[in-house]
């Protein structure tokens, strides 16, 4: 039995509590769900209080499947499942023929996300003051309408709303949006693995990320962006350090990065390594 994305709901508890008492194998995927900032947010004292009643003793009899290995330390540290194995996220990534980048006198900056408080753009917001070179912001997603106006209005406190686009949620046309970027910020509090962040690379935009991303590890490994911490100052000095003394950076990382994440994220082999993780949790009941 696979159990993905949420864990902190009575449905996937009670599905892996029937699923272990019959002696079924069971693969949790818990999407971030299980992360040290998980449980330390929204209603925490309720996802404790089930997790030390329950819930550990299910994730202890069962195995996990953690997106990236960042995810697999986190998940680590709170439990000790029967197996856990590290597999990237399916995602859908760029078709080849994104056209080539041109550079432009306005670095063009992109957030691609829900508009949540767990993804960092206040963070972000606070930083355009302190930039010192000339750019647009475009903030692509939806979210809390009350959350919305809140980050607008630090724009407005921030004089910044004339370097703002909000063009909301994307998905057709979503490839475009990336391509049509120079850079993708994504300053995320916590984040297990980062979609976004391979869908921006296989359109060869480059990106910023949190530290708290999964994937920034694989960035930095693979010279795709730069990794920031959660701050106002960090995000504003990479963005303004990226303009200035990086700009051959950024166009070298547009011609790679595509060729890395095609060959990185290739559909038939990620299919293999998920065959191959229910076919050992199988063989070991």
């Amino acid at each position: 039995m696979l159990i993905p994305l949420f864990w902190w709901n009575l449905v996937s508890v009670l599905s892996a509590f029937v699923a272990v008492s019959r002696n079924v194998p069971v693969i949790i995927s818990p999407r971030g769900t299980l992360s040290s900032y998980s449980f330390t947010n929204k209603n925490n004292l309720a996802k404790k209080l089930l997790h030390n009643l329950l819930g550990k003793r299910l994730l202890s009899r069962s195995c996990l499947h953690a997106t990236s290995n960042a995810e697999l330390k986190d998940l680590s540290k709170i439990i000790i499942p029967k197996g856990i194995f590290d597999i990237p996220n399916f995602v859908k990534i760029a078709p080849s023929s994104i056209p080539q980048k041109t550079a432009g006198k306005v670095l063009k900056l992109l957030f691609f996300s829900r508009i949540e408080e767990k993804k960092g753009l206040d963070i972000l917001l606070h930083a355009l003051p302190l930039l010192t070179i000339p750019y647009h912001l475009t903030i692509a997603g939806d979210g809390d309408n009350a959350y919305i106006d809140l980050l607008k209005n630090i724009a407005r406190y921030n004089q910044s709303e004339s370097n703002i686009s909000w063009i909301g949620f994307q998905n057709e046309n979503k490839f475009d949006v990336f391509a049509d970027h120079d850079l993708l910020v994504l300053p995320s509090y916590n984040e297990n693995f980062g979609n976004v962040v391979i869908e921006s690379l296989s359109s060869g935009t480059p990106v910023l990320i949190s530290e708290q991303v999964g994937l920034a590890a694989y960035v930095v490994k693979n010279k795709l962006g730069w990794v920031c911490e959660t701050t106002p100052q960090s995000i504003s000095g990479a963005i303004n350090d990226i303009a200035i003394t990086k700009t051959d950076q950024l166009a070298q990382i547009s011609l790679d990065a595509p060729g890395i994440i095609h060959r990185d994220f290739d559909e038939d082999q990620l299919i293999k390594k998920y065959i191959d993780m229910y076919q050992q949790v199988i063989n070991h009941v």
